[in-house]
């Protein structure tokens, strides 16, 4: 059962990751295709999007952010009728694009949770093959239970990064503390 009772608020919040790595620019170009497709929507009134930038208080990468859809007031579908369905369509037209839906109220109280799912399983261990194999078992189980949407096995492929590895010695002659080090690499 879920916390907040069944509503149909009218508005949809579309949360939306594209592959790790990837540019400002290259996710732009992702979400004017799903744009295409909010638009065709005809319950759809109005939509905004943010990129690199999400409803909580905190800051996000380039290749994450939402859309908030407004719906018409007189429609013949409710929210979820409408869910799905660009669910289906987002899901069909760009499979690298991991997406979730929900509702503002329930988006937002996620958000402030730090909870992107209404429902989280946890798998802790030390061998990270044996972890992947689990999530990607464990997604599947998920999956097959019925009423259940925007599975996400929890594997994040990450992009380019710099390992960094400080040499005590010279931060001492250029007079750079441990403590001041990172913000001279920032």
């Amino acid at each position: 059962t879920g916390f907040l009772p069944e509503m149909d608020e009218g508005s949809i919040v579309l949360d939306y990751t594209s592959p790790g790595g990837t540019s400002l620019e290259e996710t732009d170009l992702i979400l004017r295709q799903v744009e295409k497709i909010i638009l065709k929507v005809p319950e759809v009134e109005t939509y905004s999007r943010r990129t690199g930038t999400e409803m909580g208080f905190f800051i996000t990468e380039p290749n994450y952010g939402d859309y908030l859809i407004q719906l018409k007031k007189n429609r013949k579908r409710s929210t979820e009728e409408v869910i799905d369905d660009i669910r289906k369509r987002v899901e069909a037209s760009q499979p690298a694009l991991q997406i979730d839906f929900g509702q503002v109220i329930g988006d937002m109280l996620g958000d402030l949770m730090e909870s992107v799912q209404p429902v989280e399983v946890k798998i802790y261990g030390p061998d990270r093959k044996e972890l992947e194999s689990l999530s990607e078992k464990v997604a599947g189980i998920v999956e097959s239970i019925p009423g259940t949407a925007d599975v996400f096995d929890g594997k994040t492929m990450t992009g380019p990064y710099l390992n960094v590895e400080p040499n005590a010695k010279r931060l001492a002659q250029y007079g750079i503390t441990p403590a001041n080090f990172p913000s001279q690499v920032q």
